[in-house]
């Protein structure tokens, strides 16, 4: 940070300009819980006086300055080590669909992370391929699939995943936190079945692709 100064003595006689250089840095005071911007004084900065020494005219404030920013605290980002999860998902009867919102053939799956620190908040957000604008927690069949009445859902310790935009962006729309890392290998377990939508099915292949954004926070 550069400050520039010029000061007239009392009298008129002499005006010089300074240069000055301030730095500055962020001191630790207490455990970190919360990652973001920190904003210096947003009101209107703090001030640095500065004097020229000396006797007579030759003393007296040089500048008062206003040293206003910001900065940021950012955690650092795991490394998925599987970034493109496969679920074959175990052929059922068209029967084993009892009605509209029954569900079968669940097949668990995780989603794998290193994280090279601990305390790292994970939070995720599936998308719906098919149809990026889903917010509903059923997953559309992906175009080629022959079967009908019948759709995909993702569970997450059996609750179905609401499906939101691909953002990374903390508080995007259902994304959640899937743990915080303790440093190393980090497993999200998940899991996938089918879920009938309509009060008819027909038999036939069901294919559908979700895509999933991280967000370390």
């Amino acid at each position: 940070m550069t400050l520039n100064s010029t000061y007239t003595v009392p009298d008129g006689a002499l005006t010089f300009t300074s240069q000055l250089y301030v730095k500055l840095k962020l001191v630790k005071t207490g455990p970190i819980t919360k990652l973001g911007t920190l904003t210096l004084n947003g009101t209107g900065g703090y001030a640095i006086t500065f004097y020229v020494g000396g006797t007579g005219s030759m003393t007296g404030l040089v500048s008062v300055a206003q040293v206003a920013g910001s900065s940021s605290i950012s955690s650092t980002a795991c490394t998925v080590t599987s970034p493109s999860p496969s679920v074959p998902l175990d052929p059922i009867k068209a029967s084993a669909l009892t009605g509209i919102g029954s569900t079968a053939g669940e097949k668990s799956f995780p989603i794998t992370l290193n994280c090279p620190s601990a305390g790292t908040k994970v939070f995720i957000t599936l998308t719906d391929n098919a149809n990026p604008a889903n917010t509903s927690t059923t997953l559309a069949l992906k175009s080629g699939s022959t079967a009908s009445g019948v759709a995909l859902q993702v569970l997450n310790q059996g609750t179905p995943v609401a499906f939101g935009p691909d953002s990374s962006a903390a508080g995007n729309t259902n994304q959640w936190q899937a743990g915080t890392s303790s440093g190393g290998p980090m497993d999200i377990p998940l899991s996938a079945r089918y879920v009938q939508t309509d009060a008819k099915v027909k038999a036939g292949t069901v294919n559908g692709v979700a895509t999933f954004t991280m967000s370390y926070q």
